[in-house]
């Protein structure tokens, strides 16, 4: 029974090691190795300039501090970026929304004043209709009674 427990414990432990647990440094060390030194120039340069120290002279704690805010930064920087990408990409479909409104009412101006030129082109071709039927009715009439006149008298 003791054996059991002894190789019961032994197997916990082997389990519960530091190799098992969670690292969240793990997307650093893995980018930037364990000890966090292989960084390109421009973050060591960055981190002298911020703290006023070489990056070989810090530990790995402001190391890891200065690459995880450095990681939000860029992060929300990007997010910054993408929202003000955006809103001008909405500011330029609204200016187009606007020109295509504007050149609809252009156009709808337009074919309006064609269609009340057509429709005024027609009432004077009404107009001219009834201007030559009248005057056509007065011909027959003046002839009808030319005609009534000229008859002999008998």
């Amino acid at each position: 029974m003791v054996k059991f427990s002894i190789n019961l414990l032994f197997v916990f432990l082997l389990l519960s090691t530091y190799s098992f647990a969670i690292n969240k440094d793990a997307p650093l060390q893995k980018e930037y190795g364990p000890d966090l030194t292989h960084i390109p120039f421009f973050l060591r340069f960055t981190f002298y300039q911020k703290f006023g120290k070489d990056w070989v002279n810090s530990d790995y704690l402001e190391r890891k501090n200065f690459l995880t805010d450095y990681d939000k930064q860029t992060a929300a920087d990007k997010a910054k970026e993408a929202a003000d990408a955006k809103a001008e990409a909405e500011h330029e479909k609204e200016l187009i929304r606007e020109k295509k409104a504007e050149l609809y009412q252009e156009k709808e101006k337009i074919r309006l004043e064609k269609q009340e030129a057509r429709e005024q082109k027609l009432a004077e071709i009404k107009r001219q209709r009834d201007f030559d039927a009248l005057v056509h009715s007065q011909e027959l009439e003046l002839k009808k009674l030319e005609q009534e006149s000229v008859v002999p008298k008998n």
